[in-house]
C-alpha cells in the first residue's frame, strides 16, 4: 500500500511512526546514533545530532537511540546486546513499538548496516512484535545500485518504508509511505493533510519511474554503483595510510577522513572545479551523490578532479 503523508520526508517518517504507534498500541520507538530522520518533533526525536535536537524547544521523548551497526561502541557497549536488552522482556515496560533505521546514513557519515546486524534486528523485532521501519529516504531510488537500498538484505523484509528526495526524479517535493498491506489500518481521514499531491512532482516521479522499466538504465545504474566505489579506492590507495578510508555503498559513497579540515578543504576545491559535493558525519565524510544518469565517462572525469583535489589538499 502506498501512502502520500505529505512533500517532505520528515512527513512519511512522521506517518510511519504514528501508524507503528497506532497498531501496536505502544509509545517507545528505537533509532540509532548518526541517524537523521527529519526536523518535525516526531522525526527529530529519532534523530541524534544534538544541534537539531537542541532546535526543538521541547523535550524530544518515547525513544531509545542505540549504537548503530555491529562494531563495539567507544564506551564499551555491544550494539547487539543492547538491541536484545531494548527488545527483550523487561519488567513492567512493553516492547517498542517500532525499529527506526537507516541502512545506508547519509547525514551520518555513509555508515552501511552489515546484513548479520539487520537480520539480527529482524529477528529480534519478530519475536518482540515489534514493526521494522527503514528510512530510504537519503539512500533509496536507486542510490545503492537496487531501487531500495536493503535490497541485498532479504531478511530485513521492513513493515514500513520511506521514500522522499529522488523519488520524483528531479528533487520536486514529494513523499511516499509505503506500507505492509496487512497492517494498512488506517481510519479513514486519521491522518491527512493539505498539501499530499504536487501535480508536477507526480509527473516527474511517473517518468522517473518508468526508466526502471528500461533494462538499459537498470544496467548503466548498476555499472555506476560499482564503478564509482572502484574510483575512491585508487584515490585512497594513492594516499598514506589513515588518511582516509572509502565508505557508503554504491552511488552514495565518499571519503571519510581523519582530518575534517581536509574533507572541507576537498569539497571547497570541487566547487572551484564545478563539482558540487557535500560533507556529512560530523564533517569527516565527502559525500558524493551523482545523478543515477551520469555516463561512466563524465564519472571517470569527476574522479580525477576529485583525486588531483585530495592529493592537493592533503599535501
Amino acid at each position: 500500500m502506498v501512502q502520500f503523508p505529505g512533500p517532505a520526508g520528515t512527513l512519511a517518517v512522521e506517518a510511519a511512526l504514528k501508524l507503528a504507534r497506532k497498531i501496536t498500541g505502544r509509545t517507545e520507538v528505537i533509532a540509532f546514533t548518526g541517524g537523521f530522520h527529519g526536523a518535525s518533533l516526531g522525526a527529530l526525536a529519532a534523530t541524534s545530532s544534538p544541534l537539531l535536537r537542541g532546535a526543538a524547544g521541547v523535550p524530544l521523548t518515547d525513544v531509545a537511540i542505540l549504537t548503530y551497526g555491529d562494531a563495539a561502541h567507544p564506551d564499551g557497549t555491544d550494539p547487539v546486546t543492547a538491541l536484545e536488552r531494548a527488545l527483550g522482556p523487561r519488567a513492567g515496560a512493553a516492547p517498542p513499538a517500532a525499529i527506526l533505521l537507516e541502512t545506508v546514513q547519509g547525514e551520518g557519515g555513509l555508515h552501511t548496516a552489515p546484513r548479520t546486524w539487520l537480520a539480527r534486528l529482524r529477528e529480534l523485532a519478530d519475536s518482540a512484535g515489534t514493526l521494522v521501519i527503514v528510512d530510504d529516504i537519503q539512500a533509496g531510488c536507486g542510490r545503492t545500485g537496487d531501487f531500495f537500498s536493503f535490497e541485498d538484505a532479504p531478511e530485513l523484509h521492513p513493515d514500513l518504508v520511506c521514500l522522499s528526495k529522488s523519488l520524483s526524479g528531479m528533487g520536486l517535493p514529494m513523499a511516499a509511505l509505503l506500507i505492509r498491506r496487512e497492517i494498512d489500518q488506517w481510519a479513514p481521514g486519521e491522518h491527512n493533510g493539505t498539501f499530499r499531491g504536487h501535480n508536477l512532482a507526480f509527473v516527474a516521479a511517473s517518468a522517473a519511474l518508468d526508466h526502471w522499466a528500461d533494462p538499459r538504465f537498470t544496467a548503466h545504474t548498476a555499472e555506476l554503483a560499482a564503478a564509482i566505489p572502484t574510483g575512491l579506492t585508487s584515490i585512497d590507495a594513492a594516499l598514506p595510510a589513515g588518511v582516509a578510508e572509502v565508505v557508503g555503498k554504491g552511488a552514495m559513497s565518499g571519503l571519510r577522513f581523519a582530518d575534517t579540515a581536509v574533507a572541507d578543504g576537498v569539497q571547497r576545491a570541487l566547487f572551484h572545479a564545478g563539482i558540487v559535493a557535500e560533507t556529512s558525519g560530523q564533517g569527516h565524510v565527502l559525500k558524493l551523490l551523482p545523478p543515477l544518469t551520469m555516463s561512466l565517462t563524465e564519472w571517470k572525469q569527476v574522479a580525477d578532479v576529485l583525486g588531483d583535489a585530495v592529493l592537493h589538499t592533503v599535501r
